[in-house]
């Protein structure tokens, strides 16, 4: 980010932006949870492609939002 952290206020208080990428990305990994959950839980025959990119869209996305949020509690603890 550019030298100041930008702040956004909420009914629950106030959030900076590094906050709020890190719940959108959590709420994306959520989803991406729940398509895969149910590519799974789907007995009828389809091909092997979808529960693959499935997965891989999953797994893609987890790691993703676990270097975000470990990013942005160490810039944190620097300024915070």
């Amino acid at each position: 980010m550019i030298g100041t952290r930008a702040r956004l206020s909420l009914a629950d208080g106030r959030i900076d932006f590094g906050e709020l990428r890190v719940k959108l990305l959590t709420s994306i990994v959520a989803i991406a949870a729940i398509d895969a959950l149910e590519v799974f839980m789907n007995f009828a025959p389809a091909s092997d492609r979808e529960p693959a990119w499935s997965a891989g869209i999953l797994i893609a996305f987890v790691p993703a939002a676990l270097v975000l949020a470990i990013g942005n509690r160490i810039s944190l603890g620097e300024h915070g």
